[in-house]
């Protein structure tokens, strides 16, 4: 058990190894922690309130293939170099990757406790593509804000945010995000318990979806798959992945805004799944709740609570299937529910 190791002053490892840095420290302080070209194999952190910077817990080059951060105590924030937020109507590329981004590789974030912040452009929060990457929180109330391809984000790979705990826990993205499955892809969001907030956003607008004045979700238990001609003619097709969101205990809200909440497109599979509590559920535009297009699955399942169903804009949710699909929404509690 890492976490009962005691710190003491003086406490720590750094050795440059065939694979990559690896940098142990068990000392009771604070640390900033930077990557200065590649990113750590290993990096171990026994106790303190820490800064992680992007690039941590990220495959940086093909010359590191594994890439782990171990966090084992405190309040802790990962976080970018820059103060920029998501009303700029702008995601910095130049500061993705990080906190579980797997890229061609294998990348994990494990934070043992502690009320944390986690924050970040793209690619991060247990995303992987052509790869694995993982982010475990095992405690504490935490913030995740990642704003692209995030929080349980896949496409040809394995992506995986699995927030553990009672703690009351908030996620925002904008798009593909949040139980993401692309093509051959698994993205898994995956919460234990607490009342928790599951935010894609809809203000401020930063990308008109279809000309119909609303952001793109793809969230909240999506997968997404490529259709023949989608971006050119002829062009390859790319069957959908799996994307999940299983929301285990607590009085929750999700808010979306379009294509999420269990949707599946173009032979992909979304699934959203609540096993307790009394949810709000908002869709401020269409194709949500359980839906899907173009022969696509899409399951939205919630299995007790009294729970609330709205829609803001279009009717087009709540057990639609379109174009070859099928969609489910099956709410089996007993409470008394609202739509």
């Amino acid at each position: 058990d890492l976490a009962a190791v005691a710190l003491s002053p003086g406490a720590r490892l750094d050795v440059d190894a065939p694979l990559g840095r690896i940098t142990v420290r068990f000392e009771d302080s604070d640390d900033e922690w930077r990557v200065d070209g590649e990113s750590w194999f290993l990096l171990v952190d026994g106790g303190g309130d820490d800064t992680y910077y992007e690039h941590v817990a990220a495959n940086t080059s093909f010359y590191l293939p594994v890439s782990v951060a171990l966090d084992l105590a405190g309040n802790d924030d990962h976080r970018a170099s820059t103060d920029w937020t998501i009303d700029s109507l702008d995601i910095p590329v130049n500061e993705a990757r990080s906190q579980g981004a797997g890229l061609f590789g294998i990348a994990l974030l494990d934070d043992a406790g502690g009320d944390d912040r986690y924050f970040g452009s793209a690619l991060v929060q247990g995303a992987g593509v052509f790869g694995v990457g993982v982010l475990l929180d095992h405690a504490g109330s935490d913030t995740y804000k990642g704003y692209h391809e995030a929080q349980g984000h896949a496409q040809f790979g394995y992506g995986l945010l699995a927030d553990f705990g009672d703690g009351a826990d908030s996620y925002e993205t904008l798009q593909m995000s949040q139980g993401y499955g692309g093509p051959r892809g698994i993205g898994w969001l995956v919460d234990q318990g607490g009342n928790d907030t599951y935010l894609a956003i809809a203000e401020p607008l930063v990308i008109d979806w279809a000309g119909e004045g609303s952001n793109w979700s793809g969230s909240q238990g999506f997968g997404y798959g490529v259709r023949d001609g989608f971006f050119t003619p002829g062009a390859p097709v790319f069957s959908g992945g799996l994307g999940g969101l299983f929301d285990l205990a607590g009085d929750d809200d999700f808010q979306c805004a379009v294509m999420c909440q269990g949707f599946g497109y173009a032979f992909g599979t979304g699934i959203f799944y609540d096993a307790a509590g009394d949810d709000d559920h908002l869709t401020t535009h269409k194709y949500a709740m359980g839906a899907a297009t173009h022969w696509a699955v899409g399951v939205y399942l919630d299995m007790d609570g009294a729970d609330t169903y709205r829609n803001n804009d279009d009717d087009e949710c709540i057990g639609e299937g379109y174009d070859a699909s099928v969609a489910f929404h099956l709410d089996r509690g007993q409470g008394d529910d609202l739509y």
